[in-house]
């Protein structure tokens, strides 16, 4: 699904979105919010189109496009890594019957040595886990992080001074302390062995210090009104396009059946997220 939605989400949203808005029954902050609720390059997607429909609220779509997305990703992401995966994989173990795989140290079963031993047929299951680990196994790229921070850096501030019109060095000062995020996310990564997430990290700290709490908080937004999301969105985007080509290969393997799959959960994230927003805003705002 991830796969998916990294290569076909952004146009699927923008699709719904576009029939969502021309229906003309939804206030704009509605599907303003409605657009935050998937990935960044999503929301960008859908608040493009709610602003195409609306320019008179650009400024109020885009921000209650980010802040529904940024509550999406500190709530959803703590949800999703500690509690919804370990639950899904334990389900998934349980009803598969692989319940030994629950437990570390645990020998396998019979079946799962009798599918090692020479000649013998592999079972489905392991075939299946081969495939799945050839699939996900990262390429050998060897890039120095700061030869990566210096080019994205570049093409960030470039992009963010082609669409201004101007260059300011508060554009240099965003784009370091985005760099400093990520490179803080990475560092807490390998030091926990990946037991924390970097996307952990960059959400938490960046949410802290940009709220109300936070000393360098009006320092922090000042800066960050340089360089408008869209040309943020660009550039991740432009990378993401360009690591796709290792994701293809797991999307042929799934088959077919992604595509309506993915396309109703999609569709349903943002009407459904859209029509909660409508009643929220009937409810304060009659």
């Amino acid at each position: 699904m991830y796969v998916f939605g990294t290569i076909f989400g952004a146009i699927i949203v923008s699709l719904i979105a576009s029939l969502t808005t021309s229906l003309g029954i939804f206030d704009p902050r509605a599907l303003a919010m409605g657009a935050g609720v998937g990935s960044s390059s999503m929301m960008a997607a859908a608040a493009a189109v709610v602003v195409a429909g609306h320019p008179d609220m650009k400024d109020q779509v885009l921000a209650l496009a980010a802040t529904s997305n940024l509550i999406t990703g500190v709530l959803g992401l703590y949800v999703g890594v500690w509690v919804s995966l370990p639950l899904a994989d334990r389900l998934y173990r349980l009803l598969s019957g692989n319940k030994d795989a629950r437990l570390p140290g645990r020998k396998p079963r019979p079946d799962a040595e009798l599918s090692t031993r020479p000649g013998a047929e592999p079972t489905t299951e392991s075939s299946a886990a081969a495939e799945a680990s050839a699939l996900l196994a990262k390429p050998s790229v060897n890039v120095p992080v700061w030869t990566s921070v210096v080019v994205i850096t570049l093409a960030g501030v470039l992009v963010a001074a082609i669409a201004t019109k101007r260059f300011s060095f508060d554009m240099v000062l965003e784009y370091a302390v985005l760099c400093a995020l990520a490179a803080a996310g990475i560092w807490l990564s390998k030091l926990t062995h990946g037991k924390l997430p970097g996307i952990v990290t960059v959400i938490t700290l960046g949410a802290l210090l940009t709220s109300p709490i936070s000393p360098i908080a009006p320092w922090l937004l000042a800066i960050a009104k340089s360089v408008d999301l869209l040309t943020v969105i660009t550039v991740m985007l432009t990378i993401a396009g360009l690591s796709i080509g290792k994701d293809l290969p797991m999307l042929k393997t799934i088959g077919w059946k992604i595509i309506p799959v993915g396309t109703v959960a999609i569709a349903a994230s943002f009407v459904l997220s859209v029509i909660v927003a409508e009643f929220a805003l009937g409810i304060w705002h009659p």
